[in-house]
């Protein structure tokens, strides 16, 4: 499933015969021009996209004898980008249709993207506006179309660096692996089947997990954003709970960021993300939940408050106060400390004669969600 924040035009036809069309978008001044020949995967032109961003070439017939049939691009992408690409096609009739495939290098037998474009009539020529979704790399841009004209067409790179999972990770033999507390980035591209992400962590004890998803804009109408985990031998882990019990699919919708606290065994458990005829971006992060915050005990401070203490903790972003008049029973968060060097919290205005109960966790916030620890022992002051 995976980007220098620059614009990249791959392919635009203008048709000799209706020229005057060029005026709605003018030539930038680093345009560059089809050269020929450029039929086959051998002689692709090579399009620096740091340098220049617009590409303009002519095509003939598909099945023509005019040994014009297929354009080939190169390019090549440094990190993984969300890419709008917008295809102008002109033809001097009113029908026809210019088709476009993308190809990551070394494997030009399955494409990674395709579309076409079709003569518009209130335009009066082919335009179609898209995103596509790419991972660092190689890629080959292939051409044809079943009428003769000229064309044109961008690339707009609008998250440029977005990936940080190396790709490929299409397999588990290729899971990338996660470390705890980090947050990661990713892209699915399965325009025409299916993008598997496959990631992988190592538990040296078996513990709870904070495993957060955020899902940018990945949607679907043939299945939704899937997660699974699984074992070495790929067979599916039921960690995820669903409310039809327990289940090792979790689904995540559009738009929304989700979090699910699982519990790892000693050892690598493999995730998979992804589905069929899904693209877009995604966050994801996998933190320890927290160990338990110790030194705590709570003092009279003044002559209406009490001082809760605790030892502080490391690779932590701070802690959450908890109380409660009854010991086993009722306690309410009174107090987020968002700094992991802070050892107290004096609790004001406490009323006379009544016992006050408290216990502390340290949380840490990675990927928007803040990854609650384990509660301290539980310590009591009167006032």
């Amino acid at each position: 499933m995976k980007k220098n924040i620059l614009y990249f035009i791959s392919a635009i036809c203008f048709a000799i015969t209706v020229f005057s069309f060029i005026t709605i978008e003018s030539n930038a001044a680093t345009d560059y021009q089809e050269s020929e020949p450029n039929n086959y995967v051998g002689t692709a032109d090579v399009i620096d996209i740091s340098s220049g961003n617009t590409v303009n070439g002519s095509i003939n017939y598909e099945y023509s004898s005019s040994g014009d049939n297929y354009d080939w691009y190169k390019f090549s992408l440094k990190k993984g980008s969300e890419i709008n690409i917008k295809t102008y096609f002109y033809i001097p009739e009113y029908a026809g249709r210019l088709f476009i495939y993308f190809y990551k290098s070394g494997n030009t037998d399955e494409y990674q993207y395709d579309n076409y474009v079709s003569y518009n009539n209130n335009l009066g020529y082919a335009y179609d506006n898209s995103i596509i979704y790419l991972s660092k790399g190689t890629y080959y841009i292939k051409l044809l179309s079943d009428a003769d004209g000229n064309y044109k067409y961008k690339m707009k790179f609008n998250t440029e660096g977005f990936e940080t999972v190396n790709e490929p990770n299409d397999y588990i033999g290729q899971a990338f692996s996660l470390s705890s507390g980090k947050t990661y980035y990713a892209l699915l591209n399965s325009h025409n089947n299916v993008d598997y992400d496959f990631y992988k962590y190592k538990a040296s004890n078996k513990g709870y997990y904070y495993l957060t998803v955020k899902n940018y804009n990945i949607d679907s109408k043939y299945s939704g954003f899937k997660v699974l985990a699984l074992n070495k031998d790929g067979d599916e882990k039921e960690i995820f709970p669903s409310s039809y019990g327990k289940n090792s699919y979790w689904y995540i919708s559009p738009k929304k960021r989700e979090t699910q606290l699982v519990c790892l065994s000693k050892g690598t458990t493999y995730f998979k993300f992804g589905d069929y005829h899904l693209d877009g971006k995604y966050t994801l992060s996998i933190t320890k939940k927290p160990s338990k915050v110790t030194g705590v005990k709570a003092v009279k401070s003044g002559s209406k408050s009490i001082k809760v203490k605790w030892n502080t903790k490391s690779n932590v972003t701070g802690y959450k106060v908890y109380r409660s008049t009854k010991k086993n029973s009722g306690y309410k968060l009174i107090k987020t400390i968002s700094n992991s060097k802070t050892s107290c919290y004096i609790d004001k205005n406490k009323k006379k004669g009544r016992t006050y109960y408290y216990k502390i966790a340290a949380y840490k916030r990675v990927n928007g969600y803040s990854c609650r620890g384990y509660y301290s022992s539980v310590v009591s002051k009167k006032r």
